[in-house]
């Protein structure tokens, strides 16, 4: 360290003295140059991220739905985490899958994921993309499906592929250590009704066996009609209730409620078991459908589906769709 007097001793002539003057000028000059540099890195260690000003709004992808709340998560390539997950209490409908961007009001518990209260939400756009008759929010929505047990799912990245039509949705588990991306390859097609060239395609749950017909179901967001597509079909396949399915229904169809058709062909579509669980998706599907409920769903919809590790249990939100106020039922599986 340098040590500095400005104290002249007796006897010094004033010539030492003036030879000393610039030598006390630059110790001067590094104290202060070094008081600087202190100071700035003081600074640097307590500045946190910028707060924005304006509205306290975030956005993201709704990638789960509770009865007055849902979980919305959003991905940046930035430094840090990278990645934000908030549940939010919200009175109005979301589509799962969606991006929506919500204005908060009050505080936000800093859990992880946080909590928060939304004053507003509006759904940012979704609309149907060239070379896919379905909406990116519809992709994200199968894509989660496909991967019901992430506990908190981010959407990375979702790309279309205009050749063949198909939705390339990149997701994984924020709440997984190490994370492991996937990929979910999801037709250009929406769920439910969509028209072919030559038939027409039904995308969802078989619910119900009904004498020799399958009852098949989807929920896909907010129906115009306030309910979930539902279908009738005849087939020569045997299907399971909880499988997630693509009937292709050649014919007419009866526009009743639920339609009625005869299905050429159907394709399960396959879903993944989540990391540690006992059970398929479709598994606790079947078992929550089997469940005696008062009162009983006269058409059931799937909803949402999520697995939680740490209770290793299975949390299945049905609707019914023949109810006016949806009929919603949480119903707990345990994974085993």
């Amino acid at each position: 360290m340098i040590q500095v007097s400005n104290k002249r001793r007796l006897g010094r002539s004033s010539g030492a003295a003036a030879a000393r003057a610039p030598l006390f000028r630059l110790s001067l000059a590094l104290l202060l140059l070094l008081a600087l540099v202190l100071s700035g890195c003081s600074d640097q260690a307590n500045s946190g991220p910028p707060v924005p000003e304006g509205k306290n709004e975030i956005s993201g992808y709704v990638v789960k739905r509770d009865k007055n709340r849902f979980l919305l998560t959003s991905y940046s390539s930035g430094q840090g985490r990278g990645t934000e997950a908030l549940w939010i209490r919200f009175k109005g409908d979301v589509p799962l899958g969606g991006r929506v961007a919500v204005e908060l009001e009050g505080d936000i518990r800093t859990s992880y994921p946080g909590m928060g209260q939304a004053k507003s939400a509006r759904l940012l756009d979704s609309s149907a993309t060239a070379g896919s008759a379905r909406p990116e929010s519809s992709a994200v929505a199968e894509a989660l499906a496909r991967h019901a047990g992430l506990r908190v799912p981010v959407i990375k990245e979702t790309r279309l592929d205009q050749a063949s039509g198909q939705w390339a949705v990149i997701l994984f588990d924020d709440d997984a250590s190490p994370r492991r991306e996937r990929t979910a390859r999801v037709k250009g097609l929406d769920w439910g009704f969509s028209s072919r060239k030559d038939s027409t395609l039904f995308t969802g749950y078989v619910v119900r066996k009904v004498g020799g017909r399958y009852l098949l179901t989807a929920y896909n967001g907010a129906p115009s009609s306030g309910r979930a597509e539902a279908l009738l079909i005849h087939t020569g396949k045997s299907l399971r209730p909880g499988q997630l399915v693509e009937a292709f229904v050649s014919g007419g169809i009866d526009e009743s409620y639920p339609a009625q058709g005869k299905a050429e062909d159907v394709q399960a579509i396959e879903t993944d078991r989540p990391s540690g669980a006992f059970l398929l998706p479709e598994q606790a599907v079947a078992r929550a459908l089997e469940r005696r409920l008062d009162p009983p769903l006269s058409v059931p919809a799937v909803k949402d589906i999520r697995y939680e590790a740490g209770t290793k249990s299975w949390t299945i939100l049905l609707m019914d769709a023949m109810a006016e106020d949806d009929g919603e039922s949480t119903i707990e599986v345990a994974d085993q």
